[in-house]
């Protein structure tokens, strides 16, 4: 449960506050309201991990994989077909792999990231149980962690029709904040334990002498340790040979998904070329000490996906917290090389 860091961008230097020239230029400055200049800073002031709520699309997948999995609705090695969309209470909702996926094992539909997967898995569930997962995993709540502005999210809940349940599947029509996703996904790979997040970790007096030490917090179980223990298969499968390959750590066993989430107007109309991508990744793999979530919001690139925008940072960030906390890396497989040697019959030394 403990946050090792957090940030925000862009930034704002704490000791002037109230400049705003490393954002705005001077033309755009002069032109400025009082109101809109005092709507700039705070907007400036807010901290995204905790004050901005986002879909996460497809970084919930995971968690609907976790659901189908405890209820007993699906296991490990059944198959789903991907044809490229499915049409739901007439509706037709698209996968990004348009051709198709074909057949796919549960795990592949994770690491390929198959929304026909993830709705065929919700269909099996029921809109009822799903709302049921959502407060377990502390989507639509807030996680009470020790800093101001916390944002609660936006769930359905009990009124999820069959076309909400199925958009849900892949992290669409629920709105979460980063902090509540981090905690939720550490819970999914840990064993299934939910800790209440928090960035204090103890207060000291001037003198050094600790004044109160926050231990922590276990609010509650979320999945056993079965559906934990496959997850982390799961996601480790997806760096290794799925759409996340792009965070992987050489010498090290990472875990983690992808999320690409188109943003939508004022109107709820999707909003053009504007998406949401993020990586949230986990390592060491098969005992987790580190989760890192990062969330690019409108990327200007030509390839929006979070396998190319977000996923390389989190590798980055891996790679740093790994080496620098000296986290043991894989134990290398004893190597054999087949060489010829000269024939030495008869001879002497």
């Amino acid at each position: 449960g403990e946050i090792l860091a957090m940030a925000s961008y862009p930034t704002f230097n704490l000791n002037n506050p109230r400049d705003l020239s490393g954002v705005y230029t001077q033309e755009e400055l002069s032109t400025m309201t009082d109101i809109e200049m005092t709507d700039a800073m705070y907007a400036l002031w807010s901290n995204y991990c905790v004050s901005t709520i986002y879909e996460p699309g497809s970084t919930f997948k995971p968690f609907t994989v976790a659901e189908g999995l405890e209820e007993g609705v699906i296991h490990d090695g059944d198959t789903f077909y991907c044809g490229g969309f499915m049409e739901v209470s007439g509706s037709i909702i698209n996968c990004h792999e348009h051709s198709g996926h074909g057949t796919v094992t549960v795990k592949e539909g994770l690491i390929q990231s198959c929304n026909p997967t993830m709705m065929q898995i919700a269909a099996k569930l029921g809109g009822v149980k799903i709302a049921k997962y959502e407060p377990l995993f502390g989507f639509g709540n807030r996680t009470g962690i020790d800093l101001p502005g916390e944002e609660a999210g936006l769930t359905i809940g009990e009124k999820m029709t069959v076309i909400d349940a199925a958009c849900n599947s892949f992290g669409q029509n629920i709105n979460v904040n980063m902090v509540q996703m981090a905690a939720a996904f550490s819970s999914l790979v840990n064993g299934g334990n939910y800790y209440q997040p928090h960035i204090v970790k103890r207060i000291e007096k001037s003198t050094g002498e600790v004044v109160k030490t926050i231990e922590p917090n276990l609010v509650r179980q979320t999945v056993t340790s079965e559906t934990s223990q496959m997850l982390r298969t799961y996601l480790r499968a997806g760096v290794d040979e799925g759409l996340a390959r792009k965070s992987g750590v050489a010498g090290y066993a990472i875990g983690g998904k992808t999320g690409t989430a188109q943003k939508y107007d004022e109107y709820g109309r999707v909003s053009s070329g504007n998406y949401i991508c993020s990586f949230i990744g986990f390592a060491p793999a098969d005992e987790p000490r580190y989760l890192c979530l990062i969330l690019v919001d409108e990327p200007r690139v030509s390839s929006i996906f979070g396998s190319t925008v977000a996923a390389p940072f989190v590798r980055r960030v891996l790679e740093n917290v790994l080496t620098l906390k000296e986290v043991p890396g894989l134990t290398p497989e004893t190597s054999y090389q087949t060489v010829q040697l000269p024939n030495l019959v008869g001879m002497s030394a």
